[in-house]
């Protein structure tokens, strides 16, 4: 390391400027603490082997003179001394000067005045759904009410009367189609920027329109848009269509993030409105999906991100959803005073404080999203229950992947105890866990699988002889592409003959076209049993001629398991919806479910809500919990066999 604490702005192809940072490895930052733990929590900063120096991707995510005070030298790659000021203007803010964020009134009053949704609009809309659309164009930029009642139109109701003339969407590629579906129905297309009549001026709501960046990206083509406006949607097995001059453009978020020249084209398209689908991909800040959706939502006069479930595990999964609407540093300071007020560094990663989330969700409803639960808008909404069904296994594949996982367990301790002639401390395990984790999966994929026969046999009985099969159809979720395959097979092997196309199954095997016939499909009746992968079918879709569903396997994310049982239980569900969850005595299943349990009141306190079953918990904590406590178990029994054997031989 450099005896000088250096930091070295480099500029890439796009304009964004980042820095290499180089210090001593015992340096000290000026508050007490070592300078190399206060480097590490910056946003995305990462450690470069090669460059035996630490890499700060955006040096915009760092709080004005925050380099200089922790003791740095900032400078250019040719040694000359470097000031914020002096750095060039990054694209997406020579496009359009980010506006002040208006905030809605505390008191929660609607928009005085004549403003409300054009006539033009195609879509139908509820009331909540309308002044929802209100309360965005006023300022309310985030919308997170709950899933399954109606984001999707209330974002573009919103863009419709704030008379956006480039409405950009970004969502998962497995919703392209029903963004494309409705955003053609709503009218966007073809009235994109007419003035509306009776309302404020555009140029009161939504900033001037930027002007064109010079030139374009190679095979992106944004120079010769078609004659008329209308909707457009990028997808990845297709060649780019050329973008419309007005209208709406829609993009899955896989493919913006991997093509940095479809991410450049897109702000250089200039979009008045970004509407942000399934906010919360963006949730980790330094992840490249998080730099990419932020970098366009800064080029944009308005932005709106949708999210049912904005907070996952932490408050800090809210800040990138902040930044995207403008008021991540006005109204908190900016990401480190936001994390260093609302958590504390933890074991793994950052943990809540919680006694200050109340004050979070206070600021939150006082003027940043639109945040509305199904019993607060739908009132007629039928009740949903849950059940768990505990069943028994016997699965010899299950039995083979816990005794290999025991094995090497086993293996690792009698080593440490070899070695040292201690069994492992806590700091040892933690430490070995961090790397073996991945064992867990075998056993989460046999616990699934064991479960084939029993899921198969319930679903076999609960269509009997199969009179009405297609009135009441049963909807089935998993998480493994085996298992799913696996239980395609036992039922399509059971001898009944199911009417209409029989078995079918929305995973990651089918595209977009496919998986939206299946949804019309299975709501016109012709479907008995769909099978569904979480992942893939989690989100976007609507099934509510079901009212059973069955989950074969849960997910390690909660809120992807409440996302999919709201694709039932939605707008249009005219029955009380049951779900009931398959758990396998004796396997990882019962791991997984203390964990779940014992964890809610993050998620409570910011979102408010019932989130008593699922839990608060990543795959990464999950599964480490897991594995930590089957080593802990085994070394407790290995202890135990130790001190008999010496015992013996006294």
């Amino acid at each position: 390391m450099s005896g000088r604490q250096v930091a070295t702005i480099r500029i890439d192809d796009f304009g964004f400027v980042g820095a290499e940072l180089c210090f001593r490895w015992d340096a000290a930052h000026p508050n007490g603490t070592l300078l190399r733990e206060w480097v590490a929590e910056l946003p995305g900063a990462r450690w470069d082997k090669r460059r035996r120096a630490w890499i700060v991707p955006d040096v915009t995510d760092i709080p004005r003179g925050a380099l200089t005070a922790a003791g740095f030298t900032v400078q250019h790659v040719d040694g000359t001394p470097a000031k914020r000021s002096d750095l060039p203007v990054p694209p997406t803010t020579q496009m359009a000067a980010r506006p002040e964020v208006p905030l809605f009134p505390p008191s929660g009053e609607l928009p005085s005045g004549d403003m409300g949704v054009p006539a033009w609009f195609g879509l139908d809309l509820y009331d909540y759904q309308r002044e929802g659309a209100l309360a965005i164009a006023a300022g309310r930029r985030l919308l997170a009410d709950a899933p399954g009642v109606g984001k999707t139109r209330t974002a573009l109701a919103a863009a419709a009367i704030l008379g956006s003339k480039r409405t950009l969407v970004i969502c998962p590629a497995v919703v392209v189609t029903h963004w494309t579906r409705e955003a053609a129905a709503s009218g966007l297309g073809h009235h994109a920027g007419d003035p509306l009549s009776g309302a404020p001026s555009r140029a009161d709501l939504v900033p001037p329109e930027p002007a064109h960046p010079d030139g374009a990206p190679d095979n992106i083509s944004v120079t010769t848009p078609p004659s008329t406006p209308g909707v457009v949607a990028v997808v990845a097995s297709k060649k780019v269509p050329e973008f419309p001059d007005s209208g709406v453009l829609i993009i899955g978020a896989q493919l913006i993030r991997s093509r940095a020249d479809l991410d450049r084209a897109v702000r250089a398209w200039c979009p008045t409105v970004f509407i942000c689908d399934e906010a919360h991909l963006a949730r980790t800040w330094g992840s490249q999906t998080s730099r990419v959706l932020r970098r366009i939502a800064r080029s944009c006069p308005v932005t709106i991100p949708t999210t049912g479930t904005p907070v996952l595990s932490s408050p800090l999964e809210l800040a990138p959803l902040l930044d995207m609407v403008g008021v991540l540093e006005p109204v908190y300071g900016g990401i480190l005073r936001f994390r260093s007020h609302f958590t504390r560094k933890a074991k793994w990663g950052y943990s809540p404080i919680r006694k200050r989330l109340p004050e979070l969700r206070r600021t939150l409803d006082d003027g940043v999203w639109v945040k509305r639960t199904k019993e607060e808008v739908l009132a007629d909404l039928p009740p949903k229950s849950r059940r768990t069904l505990w069943v028994d296994v016997e699965d010899p594949l299950y039995s083979v992947a816990l005794s290999s996982v025991v094995a090497v367990i086993d293996e690792w301790l009698s080593m440490v105890m070899t070695a040292t002639g201690e069994p492992p401390s806590g700091d040892d395990i933690a430490e070995w866990v961090e790397t073996s984790r991945g064992m867990v999966v075998r056993l989460r994929q046999a616990a699934g699988e064991a479960k084939v026969p029993v899921a198969a046999g319930l679903i076999t009985e609960w269509f009997g002889d199969g009179t009405g099969v297609l009135a009441h159809p049963l909807v089935v979720w998993t998480h493994h592409h085996s298992v799913t395959e696996a239980l395609v097979g036992a039922l399509n092997a059971s001898g009944i003959e199911w009417p209409g196309d029989g078995i079918t199954v929305i995973d990651g095997t089918v595209d977009q076209s496919r998986r939206a016939e299946t949804v019309d499909r299975f709501q016109a009746g012709h479907v008995p049993v769909l099978v569904c992968s979480i992942q893939a079918a989690g989100v976007g879709i609507t099934l509510t001629r079901a009212r059973e569903a069955l989950f074969v396997e849960t997910d390690w994310t909660p809120a992807m398991v409440l996302q999919a049982e709201d694709r039932q239980h939605r707008v249009g569900q005219e029955s009380p919806v049951t779900y009931t969850t398959l758990v396998a005595a004796g396997t990882l299943d019962e791991r997984v479910h203390a964990v779940l349990s014992a964890k809610a009141g993050v998620v409570e306190s910011v979102m408010g809500g019932d989130h008593q079953v699922f839990a608060p918990v990543t795959e990464r904590m999950l599964a480490t919990d897991v594995l930590t406590s089957m080593v802990k178990e085994r070394r407790a029994l290995l202890i135990s066999s130790t001190r008999r054997r010496k015992a013996a031989v006294a």
